[in-house]
């Protein structure tokens, strides 16, 4: 492969993205709405530019990081009009399987084969090079880009998953493997605060027995919120909803957390805690006793 990237999104993963593929002698191109990220850019060896049709007139591969799945939906349905058959779109951000799906079959027809390439281990694994990268595309196309997933996340962790909307499916996972066990354990702490047992004396009895409780337990005692991957759960709930199945504990907790109030933050947004949700005596109000 050409060793051409265009980067859009030069944001908390696609700065050390940027500086990756510079330091392994790839050309950088990025496109960002906030200028102080193109700065950054030029300064560090790539080369901005002024929109995504300027990118995708210049590098081979398209490479979109941003924050939600709906800015890619709005960026590829952008990029459909600039890419030319032969380019290469790879989505590094989260996105819904179904939506992935259908970006994937749309340029398809256009000669234009997309990459689904979420990651797990976040900035700092992307600058010490220890990022899981779950990828979704042809087997010959994969064999082509590991070289640039290995110059991005380092070498261990990148792992092919099938067609493309399968490096998606490997992501919900991940996040719901996280986001659900946080959410068990956030339970359990709850029922512990409202009847008055401490949190040292459960991690003495139960900590090595159970230990999906000491991460949550950790973050509580400083002060802040555990996370249940909330942002990402509509996701994996509307997607459920496209293929026909039910994913009934994420769409509960979704749920329970929707119109909680906004006290953490989840990917730069205000969020809703579930902790902080379960905990606070306004919920305890409207719990049905059971016979």
């Amino acid at each position: 492969m050409n060793k051409s990237v265009g980067i859009i999104g030069i944001g908390d993963m696609g700065t050390p993205i940027a500086r990756n593929l510079l330091d392994a002698g790839y050309t950088v191109y990025g496109f960002d709405l906030n200028p102080e990220k193109l700065k950054w850019l030029r300064s560090a060896g790539g080369a901005p530019c002024v929109d995504m049709e300027e990118l995708a007139d210049k590098a081979e591969v398209v490479l979109t990081c941003l924050p939600s799945n709906e800015a890619f939906i709005k960026a590829a349905g952008e990029l459909a009009e600039f890419t030319k058959p032969g380019q290469y779109l790879v989505e590094m951000g989260t996105t819904a399987v179904f939506e992935m799906r259908k970006v994937a079959q749309s340029f398809a027809e256009r000669g234009i084969e997309v990459i689904d390439a979420p990651m797990s281990n976040g900035p700092r694994g992307v600058e010490q090079r220890k990022l899981q990268i779950f990828v979704g595309c042809k087997r010959e196309t994969y064999d082509s880009f590991r070289p640039m997933f290995q110059a991005i996340g380092g070498e261990d962790q990148v792992y092919y998953c099938g067609e493309s909307g399968f490096g998606q499916v490997a992501k919900a996972v991940n996040q719901l493997c996280m986001g659900l066990t946080n959410a068990v354990a956030i339970e359990i702490l709850s029922l512990a605060h409202h009847e008055g047992l401490g949190f040292e004396l459960i991690s003495e009895m139960f900590g090595k027995k159970f230990p999906i409780l000491g991460g949550p337990i950790a973050v509580i005692n400083q002060g802040g919120h555990p996370e249940v991957k909330y942002r990402e759960l509509p996701y994996y709930i509307s997607n459920a909803r496209e293929a026909g199945y039910e994913l009934p504990i994420t769409r509960q907790v979704y749920e329970y957390m929707k119109d909680g109030e906004l006290v953490t933050i989840d990917d730069h947004r205000n969020a809703p805690s579930f902790y902080h949700e379960l905990t606070k005596p306004s919920r305890a109000a409207g719990f049905v006793e059971m016979a």
